[in-house]
C-alpha cells in the first residue's frame, strides 16, 4: 500500500488542475431520491484493487501532526458549503451516524473529456474517505466497478483538495 501522494500511479501536482470536482445541488439529489433511485458506493480506501490510502497533509505549523478530519471537513465547507445530503445537516438528530458524520457528493470531470465519476467525500473511521458512486433505480444495483488507475487519480485529487489550505487566516495560522 502506497500513500496517495508517494504512489507511482498518482498525477503530477500540475496534473491535478486537469480535473474539476463540482458539488451535486441538494435539489437534484433530493430529485434522484423522490424519483425511487438509491446512490451506491464503493470506499476506494476498501477496495482490494486499489493499492493506496489518503494520509492528511502534516500540520506546517505543528510538525508531526497530521491534519485532523475536522480541518478536512472545515476546508470542505469553506470550499463548497454545507453537506448536500439532508440527513448530514448541522442541527438534526444525528444518533443514527455511526462511522459517518459529513459526506459530501461531487461530479468530477477530466478536462480533456477523458472520463467523468460521481464520487463521494466523507470522514472514514476518523480518517478522509472517498468513494465511487452511481445511481440505481434497481433495489439490488450494483455498485460502480473501479478502475485501479481512475481510483488512483481520484484519491490524489481529493487528498489535494483536502490538504491544500484555503487562504484563510487566524492567528497566523492557515486554513
Amino acid at each position: 500500500m502506497f500513500d496517495i501522494r508517494e504512489h507511482p500511479d498518482a498525477p503530477e501536482f500540475d496534473e491535478l488542475g486537469e480535473y474539476t470536482i463540482e458539488p451535486v445541488p441538494p435539489a437534484e439529489i433530493r430529485r434522484r431520491r423522490d424519483d425511487g433511485d438509491e446512490l451506491r458506493e464503493v470506499n476506494l480506501l476498501e477496495h482490494d484493487d486499489v493499492d493506496a490510502y489518503v494520509e492528511l497533509e502534516p500540520n506546517p505549523n505543528q510538525p508531526g501532526m497530521d491534519t485532523d478530519i475536522g480541518t478536512a471537513y472545515y476546508r470542505f465547507t469553506q470550499l463548497f458549503g454545507t453537506p448536500q445530503f439532508e440527513e448530514y445537516v448541522a442541527g438534526n438528530d444525528v444518533s443514527w451516524r455511526d462511522d459517518e458524520t459529513f459526506k459530501y457528493l461531487f461530479e468530477v470531470s477530466a478536462e480533456d473529456g477523458a472520463g467523468e465519476w460521481l464520487i463521494t467525500v466523507h470522514d472514514w473511521r476518523v480518517r478522509l474517505g472517498v468513494s465511487l458512486a452511481g445511481w440505481s433505480s434497481e433495489l439490488d444495483g450494483d455498485a460502480p466497478e473501479v478502475d485501479p488507475g481512475e481510483a488512483v487519480a481520484l484519491l490524489a485529487l481529493v487528498t489535494n483538495v483536502a490538504s491544500e489550505p484555503v487562504l484563510c487566516e487566524h492567528e497566523e495560522i492557515p486554513f
